[in-house]
């Protein structure tokens, strides 16, 4: 809200602005680190318009910029802090009754998949609408960082360090029981709770308008989702349903 990942994209596409057939993929990842970060599809209506205003300037095809942003944000959804990566893990815990190890392995996999449809997807529209012939973009140098989007910015970095840290510990040394604890023990609900507490005490931004930009309506369909697959599960309807793909459809179908 307070425009501090805004002023950092357009800083990202200024120092790329020399390579100008890089840009479509800059896009890209720019959607996927902030949708990864826990903005989720909010990153869009952040990342679009500046992806419209550089297309503009730099004979860029506008569908190559928006395609860029959405491919982006879309395979950063699925990330382990993210709101589609959440819900997949939540799912499989609450009502699949998977450990955690197991739900991890399986939304990971989901991450993966969605890379692999997304960058498809940007490399057919890449060449297409001739990404490769962008022309480098006439900008103003972006302003830097006031003190408050610098403070947001730490906050941020600050929450990915505690949530990512510990599992690239984890894979490094396996055989520690301390990491192996701290690893088991993250929660990311509580992690952003305190980040958000930060964000309020150093008062960043207005908290009663960032709360409304919460996106309230996507949030209630996962949970009206998970609390209907809890029904269905309890009711015996999903071994049903599995039983019948289990003896009417073959492997290669499903």
């Amino acid at each position: 809200l307070n425009k501090t990942l805004e002023k950092v994209s357009m800083q990202v596409v200024y120092r790329f602005r020399k390579t100008p057939w890089a840009i479509p993929f800059i896009l890209y990842v720019l959607g996927f680190v902030i949708a990864g970060i826990g903005a989720g599809d909010a990153a869009n209506a952040m990342l679009i318009p500046i992806a419209m205003s550089i297309a503009a300037v730099a004979g860029m095809h506008p569908f190559l910029g928006g395609i860029s942003v959405l491919a982006g944000v879309g395979t950063g959804g699925f990330s382990p802090i993210s709101v589609i990566g959440i819900f997949i893990r939540g799912l499989m815990e609450q009502v699949g009754k998977y450990p955690p190890e197991e739900a991890n392995v399986y939304a990971n996999h989901a991450l993966l998949h969605a890379f692999v449809l997304f960058m498809i997807i940007l490399l057919v529209a890449y060449f297409v609408f001739k990404g490769y012939k962008i022309k480098s973009p006439v900008m103003d140098k972006p302003e830097p960082l006031d003190k408050k989007q610098k403070i947001t910015l730490w906050i941020i970095a600050g929450f990915v360090v505690l949530l990512l840290v510990p599992p690239i510990l984890k894979t490094i040394f396996p055989a520690s029981k301390a990491i192996k604890f701290i690893n088991g023990n993250i929660n990311v609900a509580f992690i952003a709770f305190i980040a958000s507490i930060v964000a309020i005490l150093t008062k960043v931004g207005d908290q009663k308008a960032a709360f409304a930009r919460v996106p309230w309506a996507t949030l209630t369909v996962l949970a009206g989702m998970g609390m209907l697959v809890s029904i269905m599960t309890a009711s015996g309807a999903i071994k049903v349903l599995s039983d019948f793909m289990s003896n009417n459809v073959s492997a290669v179908a499903a």
